[in-house]
């Protein structure tokens, strides 16, 4: 079954990632300046979002976009940025497309967190995560998976900054 994500989140999830590489490609000591490395990428992506999008216009788009919360302007005017509540937005569409994998080898990924109170927002994204790539809740903060979840779930950690909040865990067997 294939999912189709809603226009916007597309449209944020490829911003996200042209400016992820634009970011290894960009280095401050380069003779060239930010919106030279970007334009070429960024004018495709405007005009095939022009073409899909024929029924509104574009800077409508961005303006509610940027109305959302979803994104916002450089000082000079010239670009965009993905704030945080639009890199929420990509993380949860990306969740959708998650194709769950068993582990070959049979072990189990534990995710024990306590994530405080005052970070709940990120406690929440990460209960997301959890359910999406296949968790079972064990307890209330103890999470067990089956699928091949290390690498994405230390990911996820590690770009919400909850590295003091979650341990992981690959574990044999749970004795009953």
């Amino acid at each position: 079954m294939r999912i189709r994500l809603p226009l916007t989140d597309k449209f944020l999830w490829k911003l996200y990632s042209l400016l992820e590489n634009a970011q290894g490609a960009y280095e401050p000591f380069a003779p060239r300046t930010m919106r030279r490395v970007l334009s070429p990428e960024w004018y495709n992506l405007k005009k095939s979002y022009e073409r899909e999008k024929a029924k509104k216009a574009f800077s409508q788009f961005i303006y509610t976009l940027k109305t959302r919360g979803y994104i916002a302007s450089t000082g000079s005017g010239e670009g965009i940025l993905l704030t945080s509540k639009g890199k929420q937005k990509v993380f949860r569409a990306q969740l959708r497309l998650v194709t769950e994998k068993p582990r070959r080898d049979g072990k189990l990924v534990m995710a024990v967190f306590d994530v405080p109170e005052k970070k709940r927002h990120l406690r929440d994204i990460f209960r997301e995560f959890l359910i999406a790539m296949g968790y079972k809740k064990l307890q209330q903060s103890v999470w067990l998976c089956g699928n091949d979840a290390l690498e994405a779930t230390e990911r996820v950690v590690k770009e919400y900054r909850l590295e003091d909040f979650v341990k992981l865990f690959l574990i044999k067997t749970i004795e009953q």
